[in-house]
């Protein structure tokens, strides 16, 4: 049987956060100077993360990617909180692994919704609301 290009990347991102997790302890990670993506995750990112864990993705200068302005400074936790949950839902052999990526991913909303309080404009809002309630779905909340 062949497998096609999505189902393959899919494969390989799954592959590549269950290494990379199994090589440090993830409780390390959650310093976000030390908050390391692979290409693989990065590129699984919406763009506008890309430069917040690796220069060579980010083009400076270019909207796309670019946090937006007018969500506040807490916002900076956004693109650490998806990247976990990202990691969280690849981590589906490990109970584990994956609780421990959703607690990280909730912290990172928490406090950047808490941020947002003074900034309703945002435009990805609506992006971060659909996160937590995904976050709280997946933690049976």
């Amino acid at each position: 049987m062949q497998m096609s290009f999505k189902s393959w990347l899919s494969l390989v991102s799954m592959l590549a956060v269950s290494a990379g997790a199994a090589a440090g302890d993830p409780a390390a990670q959650n310093d976000l100077s030390g908050f390391k993506a692979t290409d693989i995750e990065i590129v699984q990112l919406p763009k506008y993360c890309w430069a917040s864990f690796d220069g060579k993705w980010g083009k400076p200068g270019m909207a796309a990617f670019n946090l937006p302005s007018g969500c506040g400074d807490r916002f900076n936790h956004f693109c650490p909180g998806v990247l976990s949950l990202q990691r969280a839902k690849a981590s589906l052999a490990d109970g584990k692994k994956r609780a421990y990526w959703l607690g990280v991913a909730a912290d990172h909303m928490r406090y950047t919704v808490g941020g947002l309080e003074k900034f309703p404009a945002c435009p990805l809002r609506p992006t971060v609301d659909r996160m937590v309630q995904e976050i709280r779905t997946l933690r049976g909340q």
